[in-house]
């Protein structure tokens, strides 16, 4: 998966057909998933939080532009204000379609285990109906975008990470500097074989590894001990203080919520133009 300054449809081609191995080796031949989501399970708790519904016609435009993007009626669309009672006063704002396999309450649950200044990073969560999980960030305007039932920790905090390395300025992306580059020049491996999918990938899987590392002090032993702790020492270094530590004092620069449309009607040609993201995705997920 290939992120690249261009429209979306371009964007989406490119990502879905990119294969270029970062490393030889990796370090959880088996994925993350087995070896991660129980640590992140036990040594977390989603932050307490309200759920509204809201009523009426009118849904965030962001989340009607991204049911746009995957062929979903946004009149089959709920939106929710979720509001953690420990941090930002404000609301984020989800969307789900009616039938997604992800609830609202798991939405807000599995979004609540994270760090809040990663939070901060999202605009709207936002979760669609599919038969087997795979993920979008929108990493120009803080939309992730959920398909199927991705109900797992480390989907949550991978997708957050992609937004956590562009921060909204695509110029400086972590995983597209010198530094990133030349920690994964001297490590021998990645953490896993999506990780070898590129250096934007590998960049949101060592971020699952270094929240796990965050958290409980340790990861898990690998096949090749060590072998990314050039990769895991730079996100840490660079990212821990600001983003991956559990504050309950909101920064001030959380993302708002985008404008509120009406469900019905179609964009106008100036917002069909403005729906040229810069996406990663699809981030697929077994």
């Amino acid at each position: 998966m290939l992120l690249d300054k261009v429209a979306l449809a371009i964007t989406l081609a490119i990502s879905a057909n990119t294969v270029q191995a970062v490393r030889d080796e990796v370090a959880y031949s088996d994925g993350l998933h087995d070896l991660f989501d129980p640590g992140f399970l036990e040594d977390t708790r989603p932050a307490e939080h309200v759920i509204k519904k809201w009523r009426g016609n009118l849904i965030p435009e962001g989340c009607k532009e991204r049911f746009t993007d995957s062929s979903v009626d946004p009149k089959d669309m709920e939106a929710y204000n979720v509001t953690y009672t420990q941090g930002c006063q404000e609301p984020w704002v989800f969307c789900r379609e009616r039938t997604a396999q992800l609830s609202v309450e798991s939405m807000a649950s599995l979004f609540g285990r994270l760090p809040l200044h990663m939070r901060e990073l999202v605009r709207h969560p936002i979760a669609v109906k599919d038969t087997s999980c795979s993920a979008f960030s929108y990493t120009d305007i803080g939309d992730i975008l959920f398909k199927g039932d991705c109900s797992t920790p480390s989907v949550w905090i991978h997708e957050t990470g992609h937004q956590m390395d562009a921060a909204l300025n695509l110029q400086n992306d972590e995983s597209g500097s010198e530094q990133w580059m030349d920690a994964v020049s001297k490590d021998t491996c990645v953490p896993d074989d999506y990780a070898n999918t590129n250096n934007i990938e590998d960049f949101a899987q060592v971020t699952v590894t270094a929240l796990y590392q965050s958290i409980r002090g340790y990861i898990p032993t690998s096949y090749h001990p060590g072998c990314f702790d050039n990769q895991l020492s730079r996100l840490l270094r660079v990212f821990r203080a600001r983003y991956m530590t559990y504050s309950l004092q909101c920064t001030g620069k959380k993302i708002p919520p985008s404008e509120n449309v009406s469900k019905d009607g179609k964009m106008s040609t100036r917002r069909a133009a403005v729906t040229a993201r810069k996406v990663v995705g699809p981030c697929r997920f077994h």
